[in-house]
């Protein structure tokens, strides 16, 4: 059975994870990153252990060339060419955790989970 001091302690944990991801820009870097990337039409975002990563979130979009026949990321709106279909990545502004190409060259892709 779970003792109530342990089930405090990891709401509050909990808690101060969520808030961490939803901080505005702080550093004049992170400011200048936030106002270009929102005249993008994308939001600031963090990510990363203690939310310390910041990117710039863009709405995700169909790709033009979705389906079109590739071997680099390069040919591709998406910037991502699958290796596993050789073809350009359906979706604009997502992240692929798949295989993809380069140069003809399959590469594994990491990511975090």
């Amino acid at each position: 059975m779970l003792k109530p001091a342990f089930l405090v302690f990891a709401v509050m944990f909990l808690v101060s994870c969520v808030d961490g991801y939803e901080r505005p820009p702080k550093t004049s870097d992170e400011k200048a990153m936030a106002a270009s990337c929102q005249a993008e039409g994308g939001q600031f975002a963090r990510t990363g252990i203690a939310a310390q990563m910041t990117y710039c979130k863009k709405p995700e979009q169909p790709a033009k060339d979705a389906g079109k026949s590739c071997s680099d990321g390069s040919q591709c709106e998406t910037q991502t060419c699958l290796a596993a279909t050789k073809t350009c990545a359906p979706v604009v502004n997502r992240s692929y955790c798949e295989p993809i190409l380069e140069r003809g060259e399959t590469i594994n892709v990491l990511c975090a989970d």
